[in-house]
């Protein structure tokens, strides 16, 4: 019995942890990706207006905004998950019911799991030779847009941990009585 409270407690510790983690990572994502909607706008109407008025552009105007769309895409996709707004195939599992479909629920987040493992896995092994690589007009390291890919999917899983736990608890933990 107490063995059992104290697996009760170190779980709520792990929520509470991964709760608190996963808010920061949200406000930091969104901070970030409004920022990177300003940059944007900011630059492509400056590559806009230098191309329509003094008939030159600066090169630079491209990468940037689109650099910016890299991080903003990844650190969205991010907030979306949080938010349960991220794209989903939902057609099968909505027509479970009761148990069957918090163990579908709890076996997608597990290969959404699984999947930004991977992925960050051979993004962190490709990401020494991004340093080498240059953009072609601010001679920037590679290194800044892969790494938005890299902060977007740590982040999301993030908040996919949080979501285990959570459907973990739920599913396995609710009816025990013990809370």
């Amino acid at each position: 019995m107490q063995e059992t409270s104290r697996f009760f407690s170190v779980l709520d510790a792990l929520e509470k942890i991964l709760g608190a983690l996963s808010r920061l990572v949200e406000k930091i994502s969104d901070a970030v990706v409004i920022l990177c909607g300003f940059v944007i706008i900011a630059t492509l109407a400056l590559a806009v207006l230098t191309r329509y008025t003094a008939l030159a552009s600066f090169l630079w105007t491209d990468e940037v905004a689109r650099y910016s769309m890299i991080w903003m895409a990844f650190l969205g996709a991010s907030s979306a998950l949080k938010k349960g707004e991220f794209l989903a195939f939902d057609l099968l599992v909505s027509k479970i019911r009761g148990r069957a479909q918090a163990y579908a629920g709890l076996a997608i987040t597990i290969c959404c799991l699984v999947f930004l493992g991977i992925f960050l896995h051979c993004g962190l092994e490709a990401l020494p030779i991004t340093w080498i690589q240059k953009s072609s007009a601010l001679g920037l390291p590679m290194f800044y847009p892969a790494l938005g890919i890299i902060v977007g999917c740590a982040f999301m899983g993030v908040h996919l941990l949080l979501k285990l736990a959570v459907e973990t608890r739920q599913l396995f933990f609710q009816n025990t009585g013990s809370r």
